[in-house]
């Protein structure tokens, strides 16, 4: 999360889960993914504008797309996210 400018396609390159937060981040989601998981799961926080019209994604939302692609979970919730990934990863 470093506010420069990327695409998309930039973000999801490489063998990792994207964490999308659209608008405002929710506190300390980011540090107890890395936490967990390491490299495993980026996390970028992105202004309103074409992507979250893309993901259907209003202020607040978090959309994680999977290594392949997918958009594995699409919530308003950082509980959510974890729980997909420990139900995944067993950690």
């Amino acid at each position: 999360m470093t506010g420069e400018q990327s695409r998309l396609f930039d973000l999801f390159r490489g063998p990792h889960f994207t964490l999308l937060q659209f608008g405002t981040e929710v506190p300390g989601l980011a540090e107890r993914l890395d936490g967990l998981y390491g490299d495993d799961v980026r996390v970028h926080r992105l202004e309103p504008g074409p992507a979250s019209r893309r993901y259907g994604a209003g202020r607040g939302t978090l959309v994680l797309v999977r290594p392949d692609g997918y958009v594995a979970v699409r919530t308003r919730s950082g509980d959510a996210v974890a729980d997909y990934l420990r139900t995944i990863s067993g950690v």
